[in-house]
């Protein structure tokens, strides 16, 4: 590295120039959780993903648009767990490409209060990732090419609400594919539940609510665990990732009971893969819904209590109203 008092930024890009894949989040107390990846971990925990993905929606979407950051610009997990999509889709698009700087991240994350999101039309980059979104939308209409649409589910929920507003309406039907990541446990009080905003979906773009399909993971993990289409609970990769439920006292309790996350992560090749999480979820053996094996999650995962609020959709939703605000 150049300089005799190198950035935080710095030194992570000088170990990831060297062929390792370091990336970090945020929670509200400001301290980074930053994990190191040797690339065959990376790899595997991408490669994964994308089996993952197609095992659950098929056929693989013509065209993706993400409304998340580009990994090119960032090393935010929220970024960088997105960077299989260069490889599988043909035709990828990102709704705003700005880098986004660790010192960005701390400020907005160990702020007391979270900023609030300016409404439509109040903002010009909340302006253009709107008018970048329905451009894509309106682009591929009137074809029989399928879409991806891929975003945390607080900027999807405001585009949709501003068509639904607007009046705009969509029919992609089966063509179309809403994939949602980054988690809804920011605001308990007043998020839009699960099953309203596939409901939302449906009725903006036309997009049936088996096409509707949300993911959970964490910085920490390689195991992303995706929603089966029939019943939206959320999957874990059985075959590395072995998910379990702690009580009060850290011990692991049977299916069917509700408490802390843990899992045991067979990728991992660069840290330990037995890591405790501070969600509090219900694992349930087997999917009460579809035939599919292994362990399922129920989809509302919330944040244990005492714990700080994290997650990919709250890093990117204060970095964004910081930008919003200046």
């Amino acid at each position: 590295m150049e300089g005799a008092d190198p950035t935080f930024d710095d030194v992570v890009n000088a170990f990831n120039d060297e062929g390792l894949a370091i990336m970090y989040s945020s929670g509200t107390t400001g301290r980074f959780s930053v994990i190191p990846r040797d690339m065959r971990t990376f790899q595997a925990a991408e490669y994964a993903l994308e089996k993952l993905s197609d095992a659950m929606i098929a056929p693989r979407d013509d065209h993706l648009l993400m409304l998340y950051p580009n990994p090119a610009s960032t090393n935010l997990f929220v970024g960088k767990c997105t960077t299989f999509a260069y490889s599988v889709f043909s035709d990828l698009q990102y709704a705003f490409d700005f880098a986004i700087p660790s010192a960005l991240t701390q400020k907005v994350m160990s702020g007391n209060e979270p900023p609030k999101m300016a409404s439509s039309g109040q903002s010009e980059m909340q302006q253009k990732l709107f008018d970048t979104t329905v451009k894509w939308l309106e682009c591929f209409e009137k074809t029989e090419e399928t879409v991806r649409l891929a975003g945390p589910p607080f900027l999807l929920i405001s585009v949709l609400n501003t068509l639904r507003n607007e009046g705009k309406r969509f029919d992609f039907g089966d063509r179309g594919t809403i994939w949602t990541g980054g988690g809804w446990k920011m605001y308990e009080n007043a998020r839009s539940s699960l099953a309203n905003f596939r409901k939302l979906v449906e009725y903006v773009l036309g997009i049936p609510e088996t096409r509707c399909i949300d993911c959970y993971s964490m910085c920490e993990s390689n195991g992303m665990m995706v929603q089966c289409p029939e019943g939206h609970y959320l999957h874990a990769p059985y075959t590395y990732f072995k998910p379990l439920v702690l009580d009060d006292a850290l011990t692991p309790i049977g299916y069917g009971e509700s408490g802390r996350l843990a899992f045991l992560d067979a990728v991992a090749g660069s840290y330990p893969g037995f890591i405790m999480s501070g969600d509090h979820v219900r694992l349930l053996e087997r999917c009460p819904v579809c035939d599919r094996l292994g362990p399922v999650l129920e989809p509302e995962v919330r944040r244990a209590e005492g714990e700080e609020v994290r997650g990919c959709a709250e890093e990117l939703q204060r970095v964004l109203a910081e930008g919003f605000s200046q």
